[in-house]
């Protein structure tokens, strides 16, 4: 059985694909788009479902997987975690999981693993790999959350130059939003709005351009909020 419009959007995790797919697929920013939506929203729609995909996502204390390993499909893809599923991993414990009486532990753990692994992240060996680097701008998120004044200078660098610079790409853009809704007193988050009015006229036409269907569920709640 097909499904039915409004639920073309949604995986099985009934958590949020950016675009049209068959319910049996998750795409590798599900939970990203996601998390896109409940900040955007204020709503708590979706908190249990995110929250259920990270408890399921969680490898060992402080190392998280791409996917779930009840992914049907999950083998087709990179399964090396990426900077865009940590980033909005950390979002998510930031925001979802103080409703579950979590958060400081998780956070913590996220942020000693890079120390203890030289800034690498490989979920599938849990060994340092200096193959598997982890992107600068998820380091600065873990190590502003977990408390750093340091990390957070490099995190606000990291969004500043994310909203300035390649003025027309928006995945960047998308990310620094999500950091900035999740960051208290950043500096940069003054600049990026001036450098979105300035490129794009405002960030829901950044939105606009990133998820190019009308009726996806970011874009519909956009315009009628």
């Amino acid at each position: 059985m097909k499904p039915t419009p409004q639920r073309m959007y949604h995986n099985q995790y009934n958590l949020l694909n950016t675009g049209i797919k068959e319910p049996h697929v998750t795409d590798e920013n599900t939970l990203l788009t996601t998390m896109q939506f409940i900040l955007l929203s204020q709503s708590h729609r979706y908190h249990a479902s995110a929250y259920n995909y990270i408890t399921k996502c969680e490898n060992q204390i402080g190392l998280y997987n791409q996917f779930p390993p009840d992914n049907p499909i999950a083998h087709k893809h990179d399964l090396y975690v990426s900077p865009d599923q940590l980033i909005a991993t950390l979002a998510a414990i930031k925001t979802i999981y103080p409703f579950y009486h979590r958060r400081e532990g998780e956070i913590d753990a996220i942020w000693w693993w890079f120390k203890d692994h030289y800034f690498t992240y490989d979920n599938l060996s849990g060994k340092t790999n200096f193959k598997r680097i982890m992107q600068p701008m998820a380091v600065a998120y873990a190590g502003a959350l977990h408390g750093s004044s340091f990390w957070k200078q490099i995190l606000n660098l990291a969004c500043f130059w994310s909203c300035y610079s390649n003025r027309s790409e928006t995945s960047g853009k998308l990310k620094a939003w999500v950091i900035l809704q999740t960051m208290d007193n950043m500096w940069s988050k003054k600049y990026c709005d001036k450098f979105i009015e300035r490129y794009f006229g405002s960030w829901n036409n950044v939105f606009a351009v990133y998820y190019p269907d009308p009726n996806h569920p970011i874009r519909r709640m956009l315009y009628n909020r």
